[in-house]
């Protein structure tokens, strides 16, 4: 291979140059995508965390439905075994009232008029103050109704009136 002087190729040294320069040129935008393709692999990233973020929120709310509907459901059956507690405690102190109120008429009828008088004015006060009872375990049931939902118990005032003297009880008078 022969080599001419640098004076045959004038224009070499420019066509170096601009060779030089446009590898420059490209080596800057090969860099410049490179940086490019390292945001978008960042981005891509950041994306696929948001999604699992976006995924583990979705499981921690229907987790904390779930519980909220169990903690619910355990509450309503708590209050239902409180009320049927309630219920029995009730009746086993109506029961034992029935039996006291039987002995208490048994001594009455041996009393004298005047005792039996007496007896009767406080058989009176009682019934008034049951039925003031009532009429604040009726406003405690309905202040509580709108809390607890449906009706749990039914109305106090649908029991019969209280009497001065039930049906079954002889008169002391």
């Amino acid at each position: 291979m022969q080599f001419l002087p640098d004076a045959a190729h004038p224009n070499d040294g420019d066509t170096v140059h601009a060779v030089a320069t446009a590898v420059t040129h490209v080596a800057m935008a090969l860099d410049e995508l490179k940086e490019q393709l390292e945001i978008a692999n960042r981005r891509v990233g950041e994306v696929a965390a948001a999604q699992i973020t976006e995924t583990e929120l979705g499981r921690l709310f229907v987790r904390a439905a779930e519980f909220a509907d169990s903690a619910i459901a355990e509450a309503e059956e708590e209050a239902r075994q409180v009320v049927a507690d309630a219920r029995m405690d009730a009746e086993r102190i109506l029961a034992d009232a029935r039996i006291e109120a039987e002995s208490i008429i048994e001594e009455v009828q041996r009393l004298p008029p005047a005792a039996a008088e007496q007896v009767q004015a406080t058989i009176d006060g009682f019934t008034h103050i049951n039925r003031e009872l009532i009429k604040e375990l009726e406003f405690l049931r309905d202040t509580l109704q709108p809390q607890l939902g449906a009706p749990t118990a039914p109305s106090l005032s649908a029991a019969p009136p209280v009497t001065d003297a039930p049906a079954s009880y002889p008169d002391i008078g």
